[in-house]
């Protein structure tokens, strides 16, 4: 079962990202997916990721509120389960 694991994130606290990607790919469970959200600006400093599994998604225009970043997340989710 593929589990997908959903981050929400403003631009401006993008740094706190780098301790979420690690926690994630230190799980052993494998089948698994890491999808980011980041609203607000662009040049915001995402960690460079090499794997397959965890997925970035920038979005323009105004920043949103959590249950509407949440609910796109939970459409762009691949996995049966989502955390």
């Amino acid at each position: 079962m593929l589990v997908s694991c959903v981050c929400p994130i403003t631009g401006e606290r993008a740094s706190s990202l780098s301790g979420v990607i690690s926690c994630f790919t230190s799980q052993t469970y494998a089948n698994k997916e890491l999808l980011i959200v980041v609203d607000g600006p662009k040049s915001a400093q995402i960690p460079p990721t090499t794997t397959d599994n965890i997925r970035t998604l920038y979005l323009s225009g105004p920043q949103r509120i959590l249950g509407a970043k949440r609910n796109i997340m939970n459409a762009l989710a691949r996995g049966e389960l989502i955390a």
